[in-house]
């Protein structure tokens, strides 16, 4: 089935990728007001941002939602995971979390006042 909008014939595909299109835009600009919070660990605010994602209509694809994530993150998060092969959101996830344990142990030190995460060291 085809439409007639402004001179333009536009098929269903055509229409599904705009709703879509508009979706992954919603979802992007949402992105900026929902940050992860200065004392929230990555697993919580990581729930918290896919159950959000989880409401947009079509899903997002699995290979979408992964960078869409990653974009959100700051400081030593994203440092680190900007350039992560990992292939799931949940493999993301488990390193993120990795990472927030190093820079509480002071592994990866003077990062954790870029986090909000609190080092057994005196930064």
């Amino acid at each position: 089935m085809t439409e007639l909008t402004g001179g333009n014939i536009l098929s269903e595909r055509e229409k599904f990728e705009c709703i879509q299109q508009e979706l992954k835009d919603t979802i992007a600009k949402s992105q900026q007001c929902l940050e992860q919070k200065p004392n929230e660990s990555l697993r919580q605010y990581a729930q918290r941002w896919r159950e959000v994602a989880a409401q947009v209509q079509p899903p997002i694809q699995e290979n979408e939602i992964t960078p869409m994530f990653v974009d959100t993150l700051k400081g030593v998060l994203y440092d680190r995971l900007i350039g992560h092969p990992a292939v799931s959101f949940a493999d993301i996830v488990m390193t993120g979390e990795r990472i927030e344990d190093a820079v509480r142990k002071g592994k990866i030190p003077n990062m954790s006042r870029w986090m909000g995460i609190r080092s057994n060291g005196s930064d």
